[in-house]
């Protein structure tokens, strides 16, 4: 668990903090320079918190079921929950963030379904009934296993 001090700062004071915390971590170019910076500013176990909510986010929006984050993160249900009601009643820009990635995701998977139902159409030659079963196993685990 993380443990803060009880002595808040004052907003201006906390606002040039942020400032100062945009200024290393949001100006960095590439992800390798990213993840070095996290690495060196954040704990092991801070970094799998920070981790864990990003990725407890992205699944609901994908609407994974609360049980199947809750075991795959190893987490409890209320923390699913907290972040689930957080999606329902506040406008963020991480959940924006989210939505389009998680759309980028879904056109993929739509061409690619496009694409096998086009030219994957088993009975027609030998060989097609395996590469169907393999496809709809694909699709399968991509609904199940959203990790």
């Amino acid at each position: 668990m993380v443990h803060i001090s009880k002595a808040k700062l004052r907003k201006d004071s906390l606002a040039k903090i942020f400032k100062l915390l945009y200024e290393i971590v949001g100006k960095n170019k590439t992800e390798a320079q990213f993840t070095r910076l996290i690495g060196e500013i954040l704990t092991p176990t801070e970094q799998v918190m920070l981790a864990k909510r990003v990725v407890i986010l992205y699944l609901l929006i994908k609407g994974a079921e609360h049980k199947a984050i809750q075991q795959a993160m190893k987490v409890s249900s209320a923390t699913v929950s907290r972040y689930s009601l957080m999606l329902q009643h506040v406008k963020t820009n991480l959940k924006d963030d989210l939505e389009r990635l998680s759309a980028k995701e879904e056109i993929t998977y739509l061409l690619e379904d496009i694409f096998y139902n086009m030219f994957l159409q088993p009975g027609i030659k030998r060989g097609h009934w395996s590469s169907f079963w393999n496809y709809q196993k694909t699709k399968q685990k991509r609904k199940t296993s959203d990790i």
